[in-house]
């Protein structure tokens, strides 16, 4: 079999008709089937990918011989992530003092830049030592501010020895991001 492809589709991105075929020079196709994550689909069916994570979209065709072929196509939903918004520095340059409250901050949203206020993220720091990240501590569940209309967290810094240090979000969708701060 071919290698499946692998891509990434935005949440809610506009509506994906499923449609699929295969041709037989020898004896003809008997039959065509597709599911989309285990579960049958009609030729043609019109989508919403409106769940996040990793999928598996597969068509099986039957030649009238009896030979049977299936091919894959794995793909994964995914949130847009609008970056780290301010005080954390995006560019990693962010100093923060020992002690304080330092917020963590970020956007999701779907293909229709339209917030995502439902998504599971978790926040974890890591520090770094001569150049290696050392072992992630689970910070905190992210909820979703509605009044400011993103993710936000009070990461206290009051645990975290000067230096520098990953801070890593890890989404629901499979994905994780993260930006380096400096403790002083």
């Amino acid at each position: 079999g071919q290698q499946p492809l692998a891509q990434e589709v935005l949440l809610h991105s506009d509506t994906i008709p499923l449609t699929f075929s295969a041709t037989d020079a020898m004896s003809g196709v008997a039959s065509l089937s597709a599911s989309l994550d285990g579960s049958p689909v009609a030729n043609g069916e019109v989508l919403t990918m409106n769940r996040v994570g990793e999928h598996r979209f597969s068509v099986t065709a039957t030649d009238n011989a009896g030979n049977t072929n299936t091919q894959e196509l794995r793909f994964t939903v995914v949130y847009a992530f609008g970056g780290f918004l301010p005080p954390i520095q995006a560019d990693g340059t962010g100093l923060y003092s020992q002690g304080r409250i330092l917020p963590v901050k970020f956007q999701l949203k779907d293909a229709n830049d339209a917030p995502v206020t439902a998504a599971l993220a978790k926040l974890f720091a890591a520090p770094i030592v001569d150049g290696i990240v050392g072992t992630d501590e689970l910070a905190n569940v992210v909820r979703f501010d509605s009044s400011e209309k993103n993710y936000a967290f009070k990461l206290s810094t009051r645990k975290m020895v000067s230096g520098k240090w990953r801070l890593r979000v890890e989404l629901d969708d499979t994905k994780s991001y993260s930006v380096l701060v400096t403790i002083r």
